[in-house]
């Protein structure tokens, strides 16, 4: 024994000078540290690597050249550019196009530190210190910005395995201790390269890392099934030869006069051609008269303090709402869900944000009624007629966010509406074979995006096990 933990909170613990000779940091020899990895490691038998010793190539966007010339070099550029991969276009279930910039070719020719061509960890180091992607094998061009890692494995490795044990809690935890920083965290090259890491055999290294390669092809499948839902929808709804107006006027039919509402607002040609981007025909129905009932979050108030991060009963936020889903990320106890008033939601049912993350959704699809939202959120339950896949593809749609920017209570980058201005928006509706097959195609996303998050949790468990000796070894044997 070389240390002694005096208490665990606050963290005080003696070490021997040994321990010290390279690294006088008292974070790095925090009780929690010491036990959770240092007293593990010393029982696994499978060999420790650092994380140096079985990398072939280290490199991030500076080291292409100094700040000076990066910005002499690097010319931002339309879409028909390269995409210029930011920490935000990475998630923990891989890349997030929603905000992308682009660089011109010349650029990229440039930056060849930080070319991407499939098969490297990235790794955020600053801000979202650890987050982690395998860049997959089939990518077009893209280059790397500011403040990730590209680090391309030695060939006995198995890229996705690492890629599961950085997502691991024992991943998180070496790159906790070694991190840096107040309130922006960040972890250097050398930090990086000094995080421990198990490495069993290929055989179990390409077992977990299967797992998370799978959920890569899932994702992919995903995306697929995303753009045949958003060609059909746009095929069905939508003229392709109307175009947003963004003109300071136009003039108005009157049959486009909006009786229940008056403000000049509501009159923007944006939200007027809109409306005339329809397809004649296409029927348009109150939200309010598609649904068996409409409610929201205003049903008594849950102080912060009793969202938990484990309980009883889901309490569901906007930002759980989105891209079709609905992840259950808070709780609240049985005694605080007494208290509320229309509180359960049915599988099937909707939730939608109102207020901060306004225009996104997802479906429940969960068997306990149990469940309550906050007051950002409305809960929708479809008419039996009403495909309740197709319903959400269309309010996460563009048309639709711009229909509720138009009736929004504020004309802000973040407006909110009511639960009764909401009931009043008009859905374009179409006959239920075609809802039906739109349908039929979210729920194979949302089918394979579930599928892809069990097989990430599957392989983070399996590092887990793995290092705490309860790994199943006749799992793998199984599996060859």
């Amino acid at each position: 024994m070389y240390y002694k933990i005096m208490y665990k909170k606050p963290s005080a613990v003696w070490v021997e000078s040994k321990i010290i000779d390279d690294k006088i940091d008292p974070n790095y020899n925090n009780a929690l540290y010491i036990e959770c990895l240092d007293d593990r490691y010393r029982k696994l038998d499978c060999e420790i690597k650092q994380n140096g010793e079985i990398i072939d190539e280290l490199t991030d966007y500076t080291a292409n050249g100094s700040f000076g010339w990066l910005k002499q070099n690097v010319v931002y550029s339309d879409d028909t550019g390269v995409p210029f991969i930011r920490i935000k276009n990475i998630t923990e279930d891989g890349f997030d196009f929603g905000d992308l910039v682009y660089i011109n070719t010349e650029s990229y020719d440039k930056l060849k530190k930080s070319k991407l061509n499939g098969g490297e960890l990235l790794f955020s180091k600053t801000g979202s210190v650890g987050t982690t992607l395998v860049v997959p094998s089939n990518i077009n061009k893209m280059s790397l910005a500011d403040n990730i890692f590209k680090v391309i494995y030695k060939p006995n490795i198995d890229t996705y395995y690492i890629d599961a044990f950085f997502k691991s809690y024992y991943g998180k935890l070496w790159v906790k201790r070694l991190s840096q920083g107040g309130v922006q965290q960040t972890i250097i090259k050398n930090s990086f390269r000094e995080i421990k890491i198990p490495i069993p055999s290929p055989e179990i290294q390409k077992y977990i890392g299967d797992k998370v390669r799978k959920a890569e092809e899932l994702r992919e499948e995903a995306k697929r099934l995303k753009k045949e839902v958003l060609d059909r929808l746009n095929t069905l709804l939508f003229n392709p030869n109307i175009k947003i107006d963004n003109n300071k006027f136009l003039y108005l039919d009157c049959k486009e006069i909006i009786d229940y509402k008056i403000g000049a607002t509501i009159y923007r040609p944006k939200y007027v051609s809109n409306r005339r981007g329809l397809k004649q025909g296409i029927k348009l129905l109150k939200l309010k008269d598609i649904s068996r009932k409409i409610y929201d979050g205003n049903h008594g108030s849950v102080h912060p303090k009793n969202i938990l991060d484990e309980g009883d009963i889901p309490f569901i936020r906007a930002q759980d709402a989105h891209d079709g889903l609905v992840e259950i990320n808070k709780y609240i106890s049985n005694e605080e869900y007494r208290l509320l008033k229309h509180k359960t939601i049915n599988y099937g049912d909707i939730v939608y944000g109102i207020k901060g993350s306004v225009g996104k959704g997802g479906i429940y699809l969960y068997e306990n009624s149990d469940a309550t939202v906050n007051p950002a959120c409305v809960v929708i339950s479809p008419k039996k007629l009403v495909n309740s896949g197709y319903l959400i593809e269309v309010l996460e749609s563009d048309y639709f966010n711009n229909e509720i920017y138009r009736f929004a209570e504020s004309d802000s980058t973040r407006p909110q509406i009511s639960r009764t201005e909401f009931e009043e928006l008009e859905v374009p509706m179409v006959s239920e074979e075609e809802q039906k097959a739109i349908g039929d195609l979210v729920f194979r996303r949302i089918k394979a995006i579930n599928q892809s998050k069990q097989l990430i949790q599957e392989a983070k468990q399996d590092v887990e096990d793995l290092i705490e000796g309860n790994f199943d070894m006749s799992k793998v044997k199984a599996n060859s």
